[in-house]
């Protein structure tokens, strides 16, 4: 009687497990694009010479590549810029 109970306990916690377990899905993590910057040469009261080198392309198009300025720390797209739309090798 003890080994048709344990048969049967068995088959139950089995039969639990396998219908309890889930399917796991991975996320889709999107990775920006990284850029290193070179050092500023050439600095004169109106022009500077910079240059860029991408670290990781990442997993978005990129569109346009170019740099932006400002007189205050992080400038962004929308403070004065210079732009290309093909990347340079």
């Amino acid at each position: 009687m003890k080994k048709y109970l344990s048969i049967i306990y068995t088959l139950l916690v089995a039969t639990f497990l396998i219908s309890s377990c889930r399917k796991w899905e991975l996320e889709k993590v999107e990775l920006l694009p990284t850029i290193k910057t070179t050092t500023l040469t050439n600095i004169t009261l109106t022009t500077a010479t910079v240059g860029g080198v991408f670290e990781v392309v990442g997993s978005q198009t990129v569109e346009e590549y170019g740099h932006c300025w400002s007189e205050l720390p992080n400038p962004t797209i929308t403070n004065p810029r210079s732009t290309q739309t093909e990347r340079k090798k």
